[in-house]
């Protein structure tokens, strides 16, 4: 195996490609790929995508598995390109050496050849833009996305960019892994965008970028010797520790608040559970004397994000569909209260006998049968202007049974008119509102008699 040059170790290109030991054992094999892919960084890919998922269900109640599964083989395969290129250009640029423990040493050990990875990202890449363009389907908005993080994911560590190396590689993970592809996913299931989605996707945004975070912090001195300028490198140990102390308690504010806005149910709370891992992470980093012995435990750092991740998924399935009518949160029901209209005032009114008597002065003399169609005066009526005009609600008069019988008269009631005939519902003790009735009804006395 050819050795690594020194154009190569002061950052130049290679001016010879390291081959295999054995091309049949090592280049083919599926050991040394799996080891260049690093499966246990994919599930930073699940977790923004299932998320995705699960909210073009809850909200749009869209089941669309087959494109999501494209989705997520394409995410699989710019990830898989990402670490290939990482892979290769820390390598050709002299930052993974023997020295170090970045990316996954394939190239270095022999197992697979520079040439071998430039094949296997252009392919990587190729599968992925074809599968984009079944999932896109003509989407201004999507197809941005991918543009932006197709450029991401390959000029992380390429130059001229190599933002990895100028302290912004969180900052793209951040962007990238945690909210185009949450939102993306979802605006590819459901047509549409949902700004409660950015939501949703920022706890996970944030742990994304804690894993890339934690990553580095074992190699801050080789990449600070190497000239890699990471966040972790520019801030130093003392606030690098003390950023890590702080960040995973915001991941933990984020979700609850998510609880606090109906946009999780109560497994929000359950991201608490995680809180004794945080404190061994702390605890390990305080202790430690060789920063390089930290890369032992970032799968604690990966085992909080897992569980988090499915936390808040488990607790966007349990929100209950009523609160999610609206596209923002919706307040809690109160009950309703109605205001009812104050009672009218009531209206003195004199004596039955007074009335009688005044309405027995203005009746009229002429006994002749008044025929019942116009016993009903009219607005212009003389006789409407003597009675008194009451603006209270109008109220129907109950319908008489004939088959009652008729109330007794007494002696007072014989000297003058006989009794109206009085409804089944009808109180005899309640002389006023009969009159008020007879009033609006604009019936006089004489006409109830005959």
């Amino acid at each position: 195996m050819n050795q690594i040059s020194n154009d190569t170790l002061n950052g130049q290109p290679a001016t010879s490609e390291p081959l295999a030991q054995n091309p049949v054992d090592n280049c083919l094999g599926w050991k040394a790929w799996l080891k260049a892919s690093r499966p246990t960084f994919f599930v930073a890919t699940l977790v923004p995508l299932f998320l995705g998922f699960f909210a073009a269900i809850k909200f749009e109640d869209v089941w669309r598995p087959g494109l999501f599964v494209a989705i997520l083989v394409a995410c699989f395969l710019v990830q898989l390109a990402t670490n290939l290129c990482n892979d290769l250009f820390d390598y050709a640029q002299g930052v993974d050496t023997d020295k170090n423990i970045g990316g996954s040493r394939v190239i270095q050990e022999g197992s697979i050849s520079p040439k071998e990875i430039k094949i296997a990202i252009f392919f990587c890449y190729l599968i992925a833009f074809i599968l984009a363009i079944f999932i896109v389907q003509g989407s201004k908005i999507l197809w941005a996305m991918v543009a932006f993080a197709a450029l991401s994911s390959f000029f992380y560590v390429c130059p001229p960019i190599k933002y990895g190396h100028k302290g912004l590689g969180e900052v793209f993970v951040f962007v990238n892994m945690g909210l185009i592809m949450t939102v993306g996913c979802h605006i590819a299931l459901t047509g549409r965008f949902d700004p409660r989605v950015i939501s949703l996707a920022l706890p996970v945004s944030f742990m994304v970028a804690g894993i890339l975070y934690f990553q580095s912090l074992p190699e801050i001195e080789t990449d600070s010797a190497a000239g890699k300028r990471t966040l972790a490198v520019i801030m130093g140990k003392p606030r690098a520790i003390l950023l890590q102390f702080l960040l995973w308690p915001l991941v933990w504010l984020l979700t609850i608040n998510l609880w606090c806005s109906n946009l999780l149910a109560w497994p929000a709370w359950l991201v608490l559970l995680t809180l004794p891992i945080h404190w061994l992470v702390i605890h390990r980093i305080r202790r430690t004397q060789n920063w390089l012995d930290l890369d032992k435990s970032g799968y604690l750092i990966r085992l909080m994000y897992l569980l988090i991740g499915m936390f808040i998924i488990f607790g966007l399935s349990k929100l209950e569909t009523s609160l999610l009518s609206s596209p923002v949160p919706v307040e809690t029901q109160v009950p309703l209260v109605i205001k009812m209209a104050p009672a009218p005032k009531t209206i003195p009114t004199p004596a039955k006998s007074e009335i009688d008597s005044e309405l027995n002065q203005s009746e009229p003399k002429n006994d002749a049968t008044i025929n019942p169609q116009e016993s009903v005066p009219t607005d212009s009526s003389p006789s409407q202007t003597s009675e008194p005009k009451i603006n209270e609600p109008e109220i129907i008069a109950p319908q008489s049974n004939p088959a009652a019988p008729s109330p007794p008269l007494t002696p007072e009631s014989t000297d003058q008119s006989p009794a109206e005939p009085e409804s089944t519902n009808a109180s005899p003790s309640q002389p006023d509102e009969e009159l008020v009735t007879r009033n609006q009804l604009g019936l006089t006395h004489s006409q109830f008699s005959s």
